[in-house]
């Protein structure tokens, strides 16, 4: 009798993730010059006491009363953050090569041009501080640093804007393709309803730690539209969008029209005053909000939010 032996089939070996990972931060300066801060890699890297990865700076507003223990917390409201970065900048090249690197990375700091400090966590999702240079601390120098080719600075930026910006979140509607109020010789004197424009559906919800304010986009053709409960009271053409900001502030809540191209709103004039009486509201943070939205024509309105958190994680 033949015998067999039968072989233990192949098995691969099992893929081992690691169960502890670091996070990437960059610094992208006004320039568009991106530096990695968090490793060694592009010659500036980031010591440790860094200040501005954890809560902003808050103040709490409350009332008291003579007959009652205690306080009654009325609200709160955030200060510009303050960031600091310890950070050495090196390069082995020699003193020309070091003195160019330093230099570039030191255009990046201005008190009037902001960059864009970025946290990317082990699980890809990136949260981002938009801040502006504001001082060294008075640097000091014990060494000629042309000679070691390397340099330890204290550096101090602001964040305006004290919240970290997590990923755009958007969604985008549009009315519903009509069909015949009639439906035809062979289906009798049946008649068809369309839906409407009204994009009842339509919600966003915002994960983020505070609030936040939707901006829509317009895009034609529509004879009317109305975002949040404010009018749009002029007709948008087919390859025209209006891009609507609803966030308060001096340089906020505008509608800019122009051309619609590859996804962006380009060529804009203001027309913010044609809104009216603006009133919208934010999205409030860890919820869904139902959008008031409405269209008459083909087009389509576009919702974005960025959440805001407290923290960079």
């Amino acid at each position: 009798m033949a015998n067999f032996a039968y072989a233990v089939p192949y098995m691969p070996p099992e893929i081992v993730y690691p169960a502890w990972s670091g996070m990437v931060m960059k610094w992208v300066g006004w320039d568009g010059s991106e530096w990695t801060i968090s490793d060694l890699s592009q010659g500036v890297v980031l010591l440790s006491g860094v200040r501005g990865l954890s809560m902003p700076p808050t103040k709490r507003h409350t009332s008291t009363s003579p007959g009652l223990h205690g306080s009654r917390r009325r609200g709160w409201i955030t200060d510009e953050r303050e960031v600091f970065w310890p950070v050495k900048v090196f390069n082995d090249g020699g003193s020309d090569e070091w003195l160019a690197h330093e230099r570039a990375f030191w255009r990046t700091m201005h008190p009037d041009k902001p960059g864009a400090w970025s946290v990317t966590q082990p699980s890809g999702e990136t949260r981002t501080l938009t801040c502006v240079y504001d001082n060294d601390g008075g640097q000091e120098f014990d060494v000629i640093p042309s000679l070691t080719g390397w340099m330890n600075y204290g550096i101090y930026l602001a964040a305006e804007q004290p919240f970290w910006a997590g990923e755009t979140i958007s969604g985008a509607w549009a009315a519903s393709a009509p069909v015949d109020f009639f439906g035809g010789a062979s289906k009798g004197p049946a008649f068809n309803i369309s839906s409407g424009s009204t994009f009842a559906q339509a919600s966003l919800t915002n994960p983020g730690d505070v609030e936040t304010w939707p901006v829509y986009t317009i895009v034609g053709p529509c004879t009317a539209a109305n975002v949040g409960g404010v009018s749009v009271p002029f007709a948008i053409p087919a390859g025209k969008a209006v891009r609507i900001d609803t966030a308060p502030g001096p340089l906020s809540q505008t509608a800019l029209y122009g051309d619609w191209v590859g996804g962006q709103v380009v060529n804009t004039v203001d027309r913010t005053r044609d809104l009216g009486t603006i009133n919208f509201a934010p999205v409030p943070a860890g919820g869904e909000k139902p959008l008031s939205i409405s269209m008459t024509g083909a087009g389509q309105i576009i919702a974005e939010i960025t959440p805001l958190y407290f923290r960079a994680w």
